[in-house]
């Protein structure tokens, strides 16, 4: 089976051979054990990764599943006003940091060769010959190409940061620390980076609160969140990497939020009056996470707890800030996942006061609207 993944992905030119290997060294367990125990056909698969689809719409995985939603829509509100001269905070808002500890100054960063490209990035000493003159060296603090930075970078944009903008009042930090060789991911290195990013952090900003979610990148192999349901989550699931966040998030947390984040990597809390901040661990809706397709479904009961802490703060009168990194709609998220996500976003309108995200790596901002038939 590891051999047919191999030649796939050489004969569809999805990279090079060596990374190819290497590709099915990491995720070649995974995949076999989803595919050999999903109930799933091999057009709904094919749903999921195509983006233009496969011509099967009735696919399981566009389908949403059923979720209890209490209550019914209030009337819609019109979003307050604030009166001129109200207090105003300042957030400082982190993502996708993606450091490389191998990036190597003065390598080559124009060296993108693979047919599509898509795991294949530069500014590494390997990525360089001393029989080819370099054509784009890689800069001490990064290069604009396809790269991720070096660790001194990200540093000194904290130092930057915390020297200039002394007036911040919070910082959320949207995922994805590790860097973009998914195929040498491992748990130790992960475990070791996510605390280095997670201190300096705390270093720069000591007396500033930070709230944090996961990126897919903080899976091993990338965007391997097994939920409970599995057979074999015990060696399969995340827990491992729930403990670090358990470790690393819980600074400015209440003791409550451990229980979550060790269940499903996500948690609430109340850092003000009124407001509620939701940390949802959307890693579940990821086409990439081969786990998801042994269960099509709620993985982990993840939107149900979301419904859970939607309804009750509806119930207060409290408004929520959802972080998280995975935004739903985007072609990386599985329809279904997304379009239960919307009925909630839809149904406590009134309630979501603003949803901030990652993954894209681009500045921008996306509606949510209900089609009018």
């Amino acid at each position: 089976m590891f051999l047919i993944y191999c030649k796939t992905c050489v004969d569809l030119k999805i990279e090079e051979p060596e990374i190819c290997n290497e590709l099915m060294k990491a995720f070649g367990s995974e995949i076999y054990f989803a595919l050999k125990g999903t109930p799933l056909l091999p057009l709904d698969i094919c749903e999921a990764w195509i983006v233009s689809g496969c011509g099967y719409p009735d696919s399981i995985l566009n389908k949403p599943w059923p979720l209890t939603i209490p209550g019914n829509k209030p009337p819609v509100k019109p979003w307050p006003i604030p009166a001129p001269g109200k207090p105003t905070m300042r957030v400082l808002h982190l993502t996708d940091i993606h450091v490389d500890r191998k990036y190597s100054v003065g390598s080559e960063a124009n060296c993108a060769h693979g047919a599509i490209e898509t795991y294949n990035f530069c500014c590494r000493a390997q990525n360089s010959s001393s029989s080819t003159p370099i054509k784009m060296p890689a800069g001490k603090y990064g290069t604009p190409a396809r790269c991720d930075i070096p660790f001194i970078m990200f540093e000194e944009t904290m130092k930057w940061i915390s020297t200039h903008e002394p007036n911040i009042d919070y910082i959320i930090v949207t995922g994805d620390f590790e860097s973009h060789d998914i195929w040498a991911n491992q748990q130790d290195t992960t475990r070791v980076n996510l605390i280095n990013i997670t201190d300096t952090i705390y270093q720069y900003f000591p007396n500033i609160p930070v709230f944090q979610t996961t990126g897919n990148h903080e899976g091993v192999p990338m965007d391997a969140f097994a939920p409970h349901t599995i057979a074999e989550y015990d060696t399969r699931g995340p827990q491992w990497l729930y403990k670090i966040f358990n470790q690393t998030w819980t600074k400015w947390l209440p003791a409550s939020a451990s229980e979550t984040i060790m269940y499903r990597g996500s948690y609430s809390f109340r850092p003000f009056s009124g407001l509620k901040f939701i940390s949802l661990n959307t890693i579940y809706c990821s086409h990439w996470n081969f786990y998801s397709y042994m269960t099509v479904a709620d993985s982990d009961m993840t939107l149900d707890w979301l419904t859970k802490e939607l309804y009750d703060s509806e119930q207060k009168g409290e408004k929520v800030h959802i972080i998280s990194h995975i935004p739903s709609g985007s072609s990386y998220c599985i329809k279904a996942f997304s379009d239960n996500y919307y009925q909630l976003v839809n149904r406590f309108e009134n309630t979501i006061a603003a949803q901030f995200f990652g993954h894209t790596h681009v500045d921008e901002f996306y509606v949510s609207f209900m089609k009018k038939l």
